[in-house]
């Protein structure tokens, strides 16, 4: 029994001393401003990212041209690469919203879109 007691308390103090690195971490990164606001832009595009793959193609069209109405008057170098691969990204998820599109309403009809030949 004084094994498992030992094991017990060895795993509640390694645990222990984990929590409280953790907690001196978050506390000091909490004390710093430029971490915070690295850590709330790294979360907001990834959440951008999440928002865009969810909107229907319609949705996905519009802010790429929209996207691309605001690179034409952008000067800034940075945030025209940013705003292209937004694009290209954008881009991309759009060509997969068509293909799931594609995929459930041929899978409701039965059959192709109109305008395709699916003929060898």
């Amino acid at each position: 029994m004084a094994g498992v007691r030992l094991l017990r308390e060895t795993r509640w103090n390694k645990n222990m001393g984990d929590d409280v690195l953790t907690k001196l971490h978050i506390s000091h990164a909490l004390g710093e401003r430029s971490i915070r606001v690295a850590s709330h832009i790294a979360e907001t595009i990834n959440r951008v990212l999440d928002l865009l793959d969810d909107q229907p193609t319609a949705v996905i069209e519009a802010l790429i041209d929209y996207r691309k109405q605001q690179q034409s008057q952008e000067h800034r170098k940075p945030r025209r690469d940013l705003g292209e691969a937004l694009i290209t990204y954008g881009q991309a998820t759009l060509k997969e919203g068509r293909e799931r599109e594609h995929r459930l309403l041929q899978g409701i009809t039965g059959m192709p879109e109109p305008g395709t030949n699916t003929s060898g």
